[in-house]
């Protein structure tokens, strides 16, 4: 029996581990199945545990971390960029000889120093991070990584075969394996999930700064309603990535600063020059948007196996490599 380990039991792991259990559960195409393999899963606290199993999202939980990864070939981190330290901790004297540890964190630089620093040598670390929204659902969920990009970043001393492993399990959850590099990845995650986040606060402070905001916010349309919704984003979690990334922080928001002062700047003149300039500073952001969000023509994903007997064999194939 071979055994995947999820560590960290909440909304994303438990996807994981329903995700898994799905495919190890689906028929092959040859009419074989994949039951020889067993999803453990972790959780420092016991009550997300219990939802897990609960859920049916993993096939046991262990009543301790060194049991969970005991004999795993691949283990899955799920936990926070703030508690990614603290568990590679603990994990690192647990794991096998040979085994593979991914993460999900969004601060890939920061995850794969992490495992410079812990790791032993006999343990190869792929980092990875799925591309979800910050306000994705807060609900487990056997579809969440469908069609998903999921980054991956294989540490240096990484055996080639346990990047194989790692992207046959990306597939194996349904979502699509890509390899960006790791600074260009977290100033990306800067300006596409943190940006929008610190610009719905501080429009926020804007709107509800104001003398009459208690009498006038009744008055509010769905417009604010919309463009602050990543206000409600969980403020340690927000305030977390400032931390771990302040310099790609305070870049990205001076940038739009920048924008912000071009705007003002156009709406306090009152000449045609300035109208018109207005009027193609929005259209461009209307272009850009259109653009942005058209569907791409479908093309072919030529990382992907092309056939589920494929995909067997780079996955299931792989973690028995890593008990041999």
């Amino acid at each position: 029996m071979e055994r995947i380990s999820v560590i960290g039991l909440g909304p994303a792991g438990a996807s994981i581990g329903l995700a898994l259990k799905q495919w190890i559960t689906a028929p092959e195409a040859s009419g074989r199945s994949r039951r020889e393999i067993e999803v453990i899963g972790f959780d420092f606290d016991t009550g997300v545990q219990k939802a897990a199993m609960r859920l049916k999202a993993v096939d046991s939980t262990p009543w301790n971390l060194r049991q969970a990864v005991r004999d795993a070939s691949l283990v899955v981190l799920t936990v926070s960029a703030t508690e990614e330290r603290r568990a590679l901790g603990e994990l690192a004297p647990l794991l096998a000889n040979g085994a593979v540890v991914t993460d999900t964190a969004a601060h890939k630089q920061h995850s794969l120093a992490l495992a410079s620093e812990i790791l032993p040598p006999h343990v190869s670390f792929v980092a990875g991070h799925p591309v979800l929204p910050l306000d994705h659902t807060r609900e487990p969920s056997v579809d969440l990584f469908a069609g998903v990009t999921y980054s991956l970043f294989p540490h240096p001393r990484a055996e080639q075969s346990a990047t194989e492993l790692v992207v046959g399990f990306v597939h194996a959850i349904g979502a699509r394996p890509y390899f960006p590099d790791p600074a260009e990845h977290d100033a990306q995650v800067a300006a596409t999930t943190m940006l929008p986040a610190l610009a719905a606060v501080a429009l926020m402070h804007t709107a509800s700064g104001g003398a009459g905001w208690r009498d006038l916010s009744g008055m509010a349309t769905s417009d604010l309603a919309e463009l602050t919704r990543l206000a409600s984003t969980p403020p340690e979690e927000l305030a977390g990535m400032v931390a771990f990334s302040p310099e790609e922080a305070v870049r990205w928001l001076d940038t739009l600063i920048g924008r912000l002062g071009e705007l003002r700047d156009l709406a306090r003149r009152d000449d045609p020059e300035a109208a018109e300039r207005l009027l193609r500073f929005v259209s461009d952001a209307h272009i850009a948007r259109e653009r942005w969000l058209r569907p791409a023509a479908p093309q072919e994903d030529t990382s992907r196996p092309s056939t589920d007997t494929h995909l067997n064999r780079l996955f299931l194939g792989g973690l028995r490599r890593r008990r041999d």
